[in-house]
Protein backbone atom coordinates (compact mmCIF):
# COMPACT_ATOMS: atom_id res chain seq x y z
CA UNK A 1 0.00 0.00 0.00
CA UNK A 2 0.99 3.64 -1.18
CA UNK A 3 0.83 6.58 1.02
CA UNK A 4 -1.03 9.17 -0.35
CA UNK A 5 -0.67 12.67 1.07
CA UNK A 6 -0.96 14.74 -2.21
CA UNK A 7 -3.97 15.96 -4.16
CA UNK A 8 -5.37 15.00 -7.00
CA UNK A 9 -5.70 17.76 -10.11
CA UNK A 10 -9.40 17.20 -9.87
CA UNK A 11 -9.16 18.35 -5.87
CA UNK A 12 -7.54 21.12 -6.93
CA UNK A 13 -9.67 22.42 -9.79
CA UNK A 14 -12.87 21.77 -7.68
CA UNK A 15 -11.27 24.11 -5.30
CA UNK A 16 -10.21 26.52 -7.19
CA UNK A 17 -14.05 26.57 -8.59
CA UNK A 18 -15.51 26.71 -5.59
CA UNK A 19 -13.22 29.37 -4.24
CA UNK A 20 -13.47 31.91 -7.12
CA UNK A 21 -17.53 31.26 -7.19
CA UNK A 22 -17.26 32.09 -3.39
CA UNK A 23 -15.12 35.06 -4.34
CA UNK A 24 -17.34 36.44 -7.01
CA UNK A 25 -20.49 36.52 -4.74
CA UNK A 26 -18.46 38.17 -1.98
CA UNK A 27 -16.97 40.95 -4.50
CA UNK A 28 -20.33 41.88 -6.05
CA UNK A 29 -21.76 42.46 -2.52
CA UNK A 30 -18.97 44.39 -1.92
CA UNK A 31 -19.41 46.90 -4.87
CA UNK A 32 -23.13 46.76 -4.57
CA UNK A 33 -22.94 48.06 -0.91
CA UNK A 34 -20.10 50.80 -2.26
CA UNK A 35 -22.51 52.20 -4.87
CA UNK A 36 -25.48 51.91 -2.59
CA UNK A 37 -23.68 53.87 -0.26
CA UNK A 38 -22.69 56.78 -2.36
CA UNK A 39 -26.04 57.01 -3.76
CA UNK A 40 -27.30 57.25 -0.01
CA UNK A 41 -24.96 60.27 0.23
CA UNK A 42 -25.61 61.73 -2.68
CA UNK A 43 -29.64 61.52 -2.10
CA UNK A 44 -28.85 63.05 1.23
CA UNK A 45 -26.49 65.61 -0.16
CA UNK A 46 -29.62 66.94 -2.88
CA UNK A 47 -31.55 66.96 0.42
CA UNK A 48 -29.76 69.10 2.67
CA UNK A 49 -29.15 71.29 -0.06
CA UNK A 50 -33.14 71.48 -1.53
CA UNK A 51 -33.46 72.44 2.35
CA UNK A 52 -31.27 74.82 2.26
CA UNK A 53 -32.26 76.66 -1.12
CA UNK A 54 -35.53 76.31 0.44
CA UNK A 55 -35.24 78.29 3.90
CA UNK A 56 -32.96 81.00 1.90
CA UNK A 57 -36.09 81.37 -0.73
CA UNK A 58 -38.67 81.74 2.22
CA UNK A 59 -36.19 84.25 3.73
CA UNK A 60 -36.33 86.11 0.01
CA UNK A 61 -39.85 85.91 -0.38
CA UNK A 62 -40.61 87.49 3.21
CA UNK A 63 -38.20 89.88 3.05
CA UNK A 64 -38.53 91.20 -0.44
CA UNK A 65 -41.46 92.58 -2.51
CA UNK A 66 -40.60 91.54 -5.80
CA UNK A 67 -37.86 88.87 -6.95
CA UNK A 68 -36.84 86.67 -9.80
CA UNK A 69 -35.18 83.15 -10.19
CA UNK A 70 -33.95 82.36 -13.21
CA UNK A 71 -31.74 79.02 -14.26
CA UNK A 72 -28.68 79.36 -15.51
CA UNK A 73 -27.34 76.31 -16.74
CA UNK A 74 -26.95 74.17 -13.24
CA UNK A 75 -27.60 77.43 -11.27
CA UNK A 76 -30.89 79.39 -9.51
CA UNK A 77 -30.27 83.31 -9.63
CA UNK A 78 -32.21 85.48 -7.55
CA UNK A 79 -32.50 88.87 -9.14
CA UNK A 80 -34.60 91.50 -7.25
CA UNK A 81 -36.43 92.96 -10.03
CA UNK A 82 -36.73 92.42 -13.64
CA UNK A 83 -34.32 95.48 -14.52
CA UNK A 84 -31.55 94.53 -12.26
CA UNK A 85 -28.29 93.76 -14.40
CA UNK A 86 -26.62 91.49 -11.60
CA UNK A 87 -28.18 88.90 -9.33
CA UNK A 88 -28.07 89.28 -5.31
CA UNK A 89 -27.60 85.87 -4.74
CA UNK A 90 -26.45 82.37 -6.68
CA UNK A 91 -27.09 79.15 -5.94
CA UNK A 92 -24.95 76.20 -7.27
CA UNK A 93 -22.89 73.01 -6.17
CA UNK A 94 -20.06 71.54 -7.76
CA UNK A 95 -21.25 68.53 -8.26
CA UNK A 96 -25.38 69.23 -8.18
CA UNK A 97 -27.43 70.41 -11.09
CA UNK A 98 -30.00 72.56 -9.58
CA UNK A 99 -33.47 74.16 -11.24
CA UNK A 100 -36.07 76.05 -9.27
CA UNK A 101 -39.49 77.23 -10.89
CA UNK A 102 -42.13 79.76 -8.87
CA UNK A 103 -45.63 80.02 -9.73
CA UNK A 104 -48.06 82.71 -7.73
CA UNK A 105 -51.24 81.52 -6.49
CA UNK A 106 -54.01 83.29 -6.68
CA UNK A 107 -55.11 86.26 -4.46
CA UNK A 108 -51.79 85.70 -2.02
CA UNK A 109 -48.92 86.62 -1.23
CA UNK A 110 -47.23 83.33 -1.43
CA UNK A 111 -45.58 81.22 -4.07
CA UNK A 112 -45.44 77.76 -5.35
CA UNK A 113 -41.78 76.74 -5.23
CA UNK A 114 -40.26 73.39 -6.91
CA UNK A 115 -36.30 72.66 -6.94
CA UNK A 116 -35.08 69.63 -8.95
CA UNK A 117 -31.95 69.05 -8.10
CA UNK A 118 -29.84 66.00 -9.92
CA UNK A 119 -26.27 64.72 -9.32
CA UNK A 120 -23.80 65.96 -11.97
CA UNK A 121 -21.92 61.92 -12.39
CA UNK A 122 -25.18 60.29 -12.03
CA UNK A 123 -28.30 62.14 -13.94
CA UNK A 124 -31.00 59.24 -12.73
CA UNK A 125 -30.06 60.26 -9.23
CA UNK A 126 -32.68 63.48 -8.74
CA UNK A 127 -34.27 64.87 -5.82
CA UNK A 128 -37.26 66.83 -6.23
CA UNK A 129 -38.97 68.83 -3.47
CA UNK A 130 -42.32 71.47 -4.05
CA UNK A 131 -43.12 73.76 -1.48
CA UNK A 132 -45.08 76.88 -0.74
CA UNK A 133 -42.90 80.15 -0.36
CA UNK A 134 -45.30 82.32 1.76
CA UNK A 135 -45.25 85.92 3.57
CA UNK A 136 -46.03 86.39 7.44
CA UNK A 137 -48.92 88.14 8.75
CA UNK A 138 -48.05 91.40 10.27
CA UNK A 139 -44.90 91.41 7.99
CA UNK A 140 -44.05 94.71 6.51
CA UNK A 141 -43.68 93.85 3.11
CA UNK A 142 -47.15 91.96 2.99
CA UNK A 143 -49.16 93.22 0.35
CA UNK A 144 -52.54 91.68 1.76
Amino acid sequence: MKNQNGLTLIEVLASLAILSVIGLVLWNVLFQGLNYSKKAVSQTSMQQEANLISMELTRIHQSHSTYKIVNTGCEIEIYESDSSPQPFKTYSHPDLCLKGTTKDIDHSSSRDLELTIHDKEHSENTFNLTTTLYKLKGSQNNEN
